[in-house]
């Protein structure tokens, strides 16, 4: 019954004239080109013919594509759908407007050599103008600076300096003893607020303020007069002297140097002397100098500190 069920079952029959025949594939035209032909091609010298005719296409084309045939009609064609943008009116509207003739071009590669040669780019003034007022600001906040008085020591080494170079003790206007400060113009964080991120000329006021305020730290580093600090970490305001507190910068080392120096000369005078440890430095003297004279903020110990004029001239102008 198995075998005879099989043979009512439908089965699909096969020519044996289309299962033989192969499956045709398809060549594209490019591989159906003959080697041998293309390397005779390439072989062949080409006439002098041949070149002139190509020549001639091509001053065909560009004539036929000449900005008096580029019109609106010829650029986006019957489409009512196209709109051209702003930028692709003032293409067509320059290239209108071109002359192609020689003559035109030879005027205009003379006209552009007289201005390389001659004056300058408008942008090369523009940029030479913005320099100018940023020296006339900065040259103008030298007249408003805030005025402090020098750290004994400093004064102390300044004009014993100024006796050794010139051979007599100097006056208050040769070595001043208060110390001048400058703080960032009023017209340059005002620019700094108002240009865009994106445009070299805030980068440029930027640099220049950076640099204000690193000349502005360096000169009340030289005052020893107690002033306001804002801590950079839990924003803590105390009060502390610049000479004690500003020493985390690498220009101001020279000024640990002198604290680790005079740290050894004590170790040596209490070697020496074991009593002057407590009529000297006993730990209750210590405690009161750190607290007239903070090294860090007495809240968080961070040293890294703001003048807080600097900090409040910057909230208000910028």
């Amino acid at each position: 019954m198995r075998w005879f069920t099989w043979l009512l079952l439908p089965q699909k029959r096969l020519n044996a004239n289309t299962r033989r025949l192969p499956i045709k594939r398809k060549i594209s035209s490019r591989h159906s080109l003959c080697r041998g032909a293309l390397l005779a091609e390439l072989d062949r010298n080409p006439n002098d013919n041949d070149i002139a005719a190509g020549t001639n296409d091509v001053v065909e084309s560009t004539a036929a594509t000449s900005p008096a045939a580029l019109s609106a009609s010829s650029l986006y064609g019957d489409n009512k759908y196209l709109v051209p943008s702003p930028f692709a009116k003032k293409l067509e509207e320059t290239l209108m407007a071109v002359d192609l003739s020689p003559g035109h071009i030879s005027s205009v590669s003379v006209h552009s050599r007289g201005v390389r040669d001659g004056s300058q780019l408008p942008s090369l003034d523009t940029l030479k103008a913005q320099e100018r007022a940023l020296r006339t600001m900065f040259a103008d906040a030298k007249c408003r600076c805030i005025r402090m008085q020098k750290d004994r020591e400093w004064l102390r080494e300044e004009r014993r300096a100024f006796q050794l170079s010139h051979g007599r003790p100097p006056s208050n206007q040769e070595v001043s003893p208060f110390v001048d400060i400058e703080l960032s113009p009023v017209a340059a964080l005002k620019l700094s607020k108002c240009l865009s991120r994106h445009s070299s000329a805030r980068d440029v006021v930027v640099r220049s303020i950076l640099l204000q305020q690193s000349i502005t730290r360096n000169r009340i580093v030289q005052s020893g007069e107690k002033t306001l600090f804002r801590c950079l970490r839990c924003f803590h305001v105390y009060s502390a002297r610049p000479r004690t507190l500003l020493r985390d910068e690498v220009g101001h080392s020279w000024m640990q140097y002198e604290a680790e120096r005079r740290k050894v000369s004590v170790a040596k005078e209490l070697a020496h002397c074991p009593q002057l440890r407590k009529r000297k430095y006993s730990v209750g003297k210590q405690r009161k100098a750190l607290m007239e004279d903070p090294h860090c903020c007495p809240s968080c110990g961070s040293p890294k500190a703001q003048w807080f004029m600097e900090y409040v001239h910057y909230r208000t102008h910028a």
